[in-house]
This record gives structure tokens, C-alpha cells and sequence, in this order.
């Protein structure tokens, strides 16, 4: 059984409700090709832009990770770990953390991933 990856899952709610590309960008703020490249795996929204996607489509992080087993850690950890190489400005509390934060919250939550 295939479950929808989270691109597939910004898809089937922008078209639920009755929204094109186009208009979904111009509620955000982007082009229609970056949501096309969302919808296609082939860019990874950063967290801010995630939310806010979830936001406009009127979902929620558990509606996009959740799969027919239910709500998976795993991809919601991965997403993170990605995030906290990816972004410049990222934030704890209000605070930025600095790169070897990072590095800590990533190595943290490996060591939690590869736990069998």
C-alpha cells in the first residue's frame, strides 16, 4: 500500500480546496513554480514555510505525517534534523542557536532514530 509522502499530501489538500498553484503562491508570498517544485519532492519547504503552507491548506503537522499506521516520529524527526542543516536562523525558545547546537540537536535525535 502506497502512503503519501508529504508533497503529495500539500497537493491533495491545495486541490480539495478548489486552489491552483498560482493562487496558493499568492497567498504565500511565492512563486507558482516553487509550489509546483513543493508538490513534486524537488524542494523542501523550511519549517516557516511549512507551517504556513499547513496553514493556508487548513491542516495540521500530524495530517501530513500521519500515515495509515498512524502519526510517524520518524519522518517528523528526519524533517528536523534536515531543517537544522538547511536553515541559518533557527530558533529555541527565541533564541538562535549556533551551529554546534545544531549539531547537537541533530546528533540527539540520530542517536534517537537509530535506537532499535
Amino acid at each position: 500500500m502506497h502512503t503519501e509522502s508529504y508533497w503529495e499530501k500539500f497537493k491533495s489538500a491545495r486541490i480539495k480546496r478548489g486552489l491552483t498553484q498560482a493562487q496558493l503562491a499568492e497567498k504565500l508570498g511565492y512563486s507558482p513554480s516553487t509550489i509546483g517544485m513543493y508538490e513534486q519532492g524537488r524542494r523542501i519547504p523550511n519549517c516557516y514555510t511549512f507551517l504556513e503552507i499547513c496553514k493556508v491548506l487548513g491542516i495540521t503537522t500530524q495530517d501530513v505525517f500521519a500515515d495509515n499506521k498512524g502519526f510517524n516520529v520518524d519522518q517528523v524527526l528526519k524533517y528536523i534534523i534536515d531543517s537544522l542543516k538547511r536553515e541559518k536562523n533557527v530558533r529555541l525558545n527565541g533564541i538562535v542557536l549556533g551551529e554546534q547546537e545544531k549539531n547537537n540537536i541533530s546528533y540527539v535525535l540520530k542517536l534517537i532514530l537509530n535506537k532499535k
